[in-house]
């Protein structure tokens, strides 16, 4: 009789069955999560959202309210600064120039007033004596009437007079205002982040030179899916984890929730932005946090309350 020797092909079925379901397994695993999708939300959770650490109101673009060549840099970056402090200061001279020939015309149109009111003044005192007289016989009508159309004329350059002097006085206040517009300062307290030029630049006001963020809370901007945003109300508790680790960094509660749907800003895979639709939620953070501007981070919305952090 034949030996029975074992089939060959038969035993290496078996280590190959292995090797096929361990990697479907791993496959699984992998397909499970892409890099721009946080873990399903668990029964533990209502939503899960991508988020991104920001500040209330954005950070701040500051333009020269003029154009010309910067001439001092009186900040550095990451320098903090107040409100109204001056932060560079553009070439004045040409608007300089322009104040003192604004108040050179305007003290010219003074001087044109003054006299003129001197003059009314007195052939109005004038007038009034021939119109008295002709009206007592002592004087004639033809003086009385050539007396009042005088003193009338006067009052007319006196009146066009003080027309000039109040267009002098605007253009003196326009010239000093665009003076001060050669002056950048800062509109409230915060940390210089970036500036965009250096002493000799030449900017413009469309030009953003200095980039300010402002010393407001910190918020995070969480991108909620379409699906999710019923289920999510004002001050409701969530958890915030850092992106890659998932690292529970903080507690915050939902400050209000957008009411337009719109493309993710915080997917980088085409497909799915172009595939899901968003509505922004604004969530609150304690004051002490020390999470960045511009950090990504998950936010997770438990079911159950979570204890707040002091």
């Amino acid at each position: 009789s034949t030996p029975d020797f074992p089939d060959p092909y038969a035993m290496n079925l078996v280590p190959l069955r292995r090797w096929i379901s361990l990697a479907i397994v791993l496959g699984a695993v992998g397909c499970s999560r892409t890099p721009d999708q946080p873990q399903a939300a668990t029964t533990d959770y209502l939503a899960v959202a991508l988020g991104q650490v920001d500040v209330e109101g954005g950070l701040l673009g500051l333009a020269a309210g003029s154009t010309g060549r910067i001439t001092h840099l009186h900040v550095r970056d990451g320098q903090s600064v107040h409100r109204g402090q001056l932060l560079l200061s553009v070439d004045d001279k040409p608007t300089k120039s322009a104040i003192a020939a604004a108040v050179a015309a305007e003290a010219q149109a003074k001087a044109e007033m003054r006299a003129l009111d001197g003059q009314w003044h007195t052939a109005a005192v004038h007038a009034q004596r021939l119109s008295a007289a002709a009206t007592d016989g002592a004087g004639d009508r033809q003086s009385a009437e050539d007396g009042t159309a005088s003193a009338a004329n006067v009052a007319a350059q006196l009146e066009a007079a003080k027309a000039n002097l109040r267009m002098a006085e605007v253009r003196t206040r326009e010239a000093r205002r665009q003076w001060h517009l050669t002056k950048l300062r800062s509109p409230t307290d915060g940390q210089i982040i970036a500036i965009a030029g250096r002493e000799g630049t030449t900017v413009t006001p469309e030009m953003s030179v200095v980039t300010l963020l402002p010393a407001s809370p910190l918020i995070v901007r969480a991108e909620l899916e379409t699906q999710q945003v019923e289920t999510i109300a004002f001050g409701m508790p969530a958890i915030v984890t850092d992106e890659d680790t998932g690292a529970t960094l903080t507690t915050a509660s939902v400050d209000r929730v957008g009411v337009i749907a719109g493309a993710s800003t915080l997917i980088s895979d085409p497909q799915r932005r172009s595939a899901i639709r968003t509505v922004e939620c604004i969530l609150k953070l304690p004051a002490t946090t020390h999470l960045r501007v511009g950090q990504r981070v998950v936010v997770r919305f438990p079911r159950q309350p979570v204890p707040a952090q002091h």
